[in-house]
């Protein structure tokens, strides 16, 4: 079963996060949770943004809170980089305490399913199959 939504925000505050991959073609990049070794949950969590124009967060991290930054918000993270008027995307937030972000073309997009650490990421199968319930998110 798929279930797809939409949220203003997504918060996952007890897991590590890690970029696992950055393709530089299609300008995408990939951040993954795997299932927790305590058995607490059977779920991977992958977030994708598509389209990045910069980015600035650590490797691995403990917890996301995923949000669309607001106006005033984005100007002050970005004050320091000199943007300007030629800078493409919105700004979206990974944390409530750092200030980690990626400056991206789309809305980005989380699926949570029932994935071993090894399996191949969900938004780039090896094959199109889904064995396992699956939710899909992205922000409004």
């Amino acid at each position: 079963m798929v279930s797809l939504y939409k949220a203003p925000s997504y918060m996952v505050t007890d897991r590590q996060f890690k970029v696992v991959d950055f393709m530089q073609t299609h300008c995408q990049l990939l951040l993954q949770s795997p299932p927790p070794s305590n058995g607490s949950s059977p779920l991977r969590i992958e977030v994708l943004f598509a389209g990045v124009t910069f980015m600035f967060l650590p490797p691995v991290f403990r917890g996301l809170y995923l949000r669309k930054a607001e106006y005033a918000e984005a100007q002050r993270i970005l004050a320091g980089l000199n943007f300007g008027a030629d800078r493409r995307g919105d700004v979206y937030l990974l944390s409530s305490d750092h200030d980690w972000f990626v400056v991206s073309v789309s809305s980005p997009q989380w699926v949570e399913a029932v994935r071993a650490y090894s399996d191949p990421s969900i938004f780039f199968p090896e094959t199109w199959e889904v064995d396992s319930t699956l939710s899909i998110g992205s922000l409004d």
